[in-house]
Formats: structure tokens, sequence, C-alpha cells
């Protein structure tokens, strides 16, 4: 993720009714979900797979993974970590919009969101949090609350 003081695009959405705001740059597409297959065995925040084009998905329950219930689903971010491609459920977009971080963090997220080691931006005066979308593949299972 880019350092304090230089703006870039940034995907503004939903998950668990808190505005995050990923780095556009890190999102291939955010497209609707139209069925995920369940995997025996995973942890609840997997919640399966899908396909997209032709390309099999991780599909991540982003706000099982912040404590936080859906507001609304059917949304998925696609990144790719390390070759592998993932789909992170989100509520909704909100807007592409030109963010400019500031470092360090002031005050203190609750304890999952701050386990994604977020940064700060703000967006016509609301302070928005900023999380590299890859942080949500990359945090062990145990760090996320109701994660079995």
């Amino acid at each position: 993720m880019s350092g304090s003081g230089s703006a870039s695009l940034h995907l503004l959405c939903l998950i668990g009714g808190s505005t995050v705001a990923f780095p556009a740059a890190e999102i291939e597409a955010v497209v609707s979900v139209d069925a995920i297959v369940p995997v025996p065995g995973a942890p609840s925040m997997v919640r399966g797979l899908a396909a997209m084009r032709s390309r099999l998905l991780t599909v991540l329950d982003c706000p099982l993974m912040v404590g936080a219930p859906h507001e609304r689903a059917g949304l998925m971010a696609v990144i790719t970590v390390a070759g592998h491609g993932y789909g992170l459920l989100i509520d909704d977009v909100v807007d592409v919009v030109e963010l400019t971080l500031v470092e360090p963090l002031p005050g203190r997220p609750d304890a999952a969101w701050q386990k994604l080691q977020p940064m700060l931006a703000d967006h016509h005066g609301e302070p928005v949090l900023v999380v590299d979308p890859s942080r949500f593949v990359d945090m062990p299972r145990a760090s996320f609350p109701h994660a079995a």
C-alpha cells in the first residue's frame, strides 16, 4: 500500500456497515456473486468457491471476518494473492475516489479491524479505513472473530 502524502484511487465499499477503502490498483474487478459452492471442512470465513470467467476463486466472508453482519450480500471484490484468485465478499460499492492516506492511524479501530492494519484517509471530512485487500487473505484464521 502506498505511503502517506500522495493521492491515489481507492474503491470505497461497505463491509459490515463500515466504509472501507481498498487501493483500486489491487482490485481486478467487482462482480455479482452468482453461486458459491461450499467447501466441506473449510473454516467459516471461507464461504466457498465461485467461478468467474472460467477462473476459480476462493470466496472469503469479509463481514464475518471483522465480526459484523452482512448489510447486503451479493458482491465480491476480486484480487490475486501469490497467484491465487480470491473473491472478497462486500456489502456494497460506494464510489471510486482519490484519497490521501494519513499515518499513523489516530485512535484505535476495534480489534478485528486492527488485525488488518488499516490506515486512515479523509473523505469529505469523514474518516475512512484504508485496508490492503490482501490482508484478508494473509491473516491467520484464528485472528478473526467467529472463524472456526
